[in-house]
């Protein structure tokens, strides 16, 4: 996505209990932010729904037919009249939700859980969320300077974040992945998202200073920084060593966009609040229509709306690209599915991780039942998406091009080994439950990453056969193949049990998301001779050493650089 016209936005998610331009700030409970008076729920026939600068809500625009509701448009078939509203401002529409002018909240899992202590503890402004717009599958990124080569390098680094913005919770679910958390790093609150005018103060403004090394932000501000998402040389405005460490493109699974409403006017209004579900996933059915057709006339309204230009055409289509728009399926499973990463298991996470940071004195409930979705299966797709997410072939040529050139650790996010016994050729879940867990948990927080699974055989037979039977180059050779088959036999096995397991937890792994390696015992837990085969004077010398040469690596790789591994994902 462009930068172009994005940064004339006139305001970007600011919040704070003062926002002071130019400066960092101190991180507060929005109950400590927030301090107007509650007022009863609207209840003016004219709903008046809020939209914020981000693509997924051209579906919004699409279903009311502009920003009042035209006749002949979804909304209107529903029997509705919708007045649309951008409010950017986060903490702006929380104020006119308590005071009563506003019943609905527009905003990412992680904004409505830093509300929930403010709103949900009072039955007049308790909200229910009844509507998954998109999750963020490019639009956001973790910049990083040369210093931090996966994100297990943030640990006691200093990292910047706007406060109480979408990227709140981005931070912490990258930290928990890697098994740490916000209390490992030091943080550095800002009160813009990006840069508004000269005296704004953003993440990537915090990186361009010393003693800062990492940054959330939003795309266009990570590629700026970052030459064109390679590195940056600190001149034409990027950040001397500044990368991409990881975007949303790769985490596709941590940034949810959601619809929320007053619980009290909700049931007052049951039929008109999936009426307006309704409308809004017939609208997202022609809005992906139209942007398969390249129709201009839609990019050129959302641009005027969102963006305030109705030329920034390719702006706003870079926005749209940058967003998965949920579907009735992807809805229902969100809310309704005890399994997987839905409303209830990401917003437990959130809000332990805000406890955590002070931005809730404890968990709170958030309703999230309300809507019934089999109610809206007529004139809806309720089809499934089973297509798979990579280009399977593009994906192993990916890995074995790494794997030769030794690249594997290169883009890796995360690792870790399980260990296994001579001659043993089935893995239980029962005996790795625990690393199937992980291994599931970050493939679906990664869901734009790849899993290699790789085996690695014990080179013991190999070392007394080429020091104790002074066996052939031809003998030896052959060994490392067998070695080699072996390995990838138990890579293969690793990763039947791992699928067996998760569809037993009624989980449905994409296989398109694995790779399969067999490393046979080329690569040992110790330093090879200098002719690059394997010596015995660098082997282990204990029993325990020995078994952790028989393993199997788990490695989450990054890949989004790769553009022909991804398939493509709107249907």
């Amino acid at each position: 996505m462009k930068l172009k016209n994005i940064i004339t936005i006139a305001s970007a998610f600011l919040m704070g209990a003062s926002l002071v331009h130019g400066q960092k700030l101190e991180q507060k409970p929005l109950t400590e932010v927030i301090k107007v008076a509650t007022g009863p729920a609207n209840t003016s026939n004219t709903w008046k729904v809020p939209m914020i600068a981000w693509g997924g809500d051209l579906q919004e625009i699409e279903a009311n037919g502009g920003l009042t509701t035209q006749k002949n448009s979804f909304f209107a078939s529903e029997g509705l009249d919708i007045e649309l509203f951008r409010q950017d401002d986060f903490r702006k529409q929380v104020e006119m939700y308590k005071k009563g002018e506003i019943n609905f909240l527009r905003g990412t899992v992680g904004m409505l859980n830093a509300a929930t202590e403010l709103l949900n503890k009072d039955e007049t402004t308790k909200f229910e969320v009844i509507y998954l717009l998109t999750r963020s599958t490019g639009g956001d990124a973790l910049v990083a300077k040369s210093n931090i080569k996966t994100a297990k390098d943030l640990k006691g680094k200093t990292i910047a974040v706007q406060a109480y913005g979408p990227h709140v919770d981005y931070l912490t679910t990258i930290l928990r992945s890697v098994g740490l958390s916000s209390q490992d790093v030091n943080i550095v609150w800002c009160p813009d998202l990006f840069q508004v005018n000269d005296q704004s103060y953003s993440p990537i403004v915090a990186l361009e200073k010393a003693g800062v090394d990492a940054a959330f932000c939003i795309i266009p501000d990570a590629l700026a920084a970052t030459n064109n998402g390679t590195v940056g040389n600190g001149a034409e405005g990027t950040i001397k060593g500044a990368k991409i460490l990881l975007s949303t493109k790769t985490a596709s699974n941590v940034i949810y966009d959601c619809y929320a409403v007053r619980s009290s006017f909700a049931r007052a209004n049951e039929a008109k609040i999936h009426s307006f579900v309704k409308g809004m996933l017939k609208g997202r059915e022609k809005l992906v229509e139209k942007m398969k057709a390249g129709d201009k006339t839609t990019l050129s309204r959302g641009a005027k709306i969102l963006l305030d230009d109705s030329s920034a055409t390719d702006d706003m289509a870079g926005m749209y690209a940058d967003a998965s728009h949920a579907t009735w399926a992807e809805n229902k499973a969100f809310f309704t599915s005890p399994h997987g990463r839905n409303l209830k298991q990401v917003s437990d996470e959130v809000q332990g991780d805000f406890v955590t940071m002070g931005l809730l004195s404890r968990k709170f409930a958030l309703s999230s039942n309300f809507i019934n979705f089999d109610k809206l299966k007529e004139g809806v797709n309720i089809a499934e998406n089973t297509k798979p997410k990579f280009n399977k072939d593009a994906v192993q040529k990916v890995i074995d091009s790494k794997r030769k050139k030794g690249e594997l650790s290169d883009d890796e996010l995360y690792s870790f080994d399980i260990y296994f016994q001579p001659g043993q050729n089935t893995f239980s879940a029962q005996q790795y439950e625990a690393e199937f867990k992980k291994a599931i948990e970050l493939m679906n927080i990664y869901g734009g990453a790849i899993l290699t699974v790789e085996g690695h055989s014990d080179p013991l037979g190999y070392l007394k056969n080429k020091y104790k039977n002074n066996a052939s180059p031809m003998i030896l050779q052959k060994q490392k193949q067998a070695a080699l088959n072996l390995s990838l036999s138990r890579a293969s096995s690793v990763k039947a049990s791992l699928i067996q397991y998760a569809q037993s937890q009624n989980i449905t792994l994409d296989e398109s998301q694995f790779g399969t390696i067999g490393h046979g015992i080329v690569h040992p837990n110790f330093r090879l001779a200098a002719d690059g085969d394997i010596d015995k004077s660098n082997a282990p010398k204990n029993k325990d050493a020995w078994n952790k040469m028989r393993r199997v690596k788990f490695r989450l790789i990054q890949v989004e650089a790769e553009t022909d591994v991804f398939e493509a994902l709107d249907f």
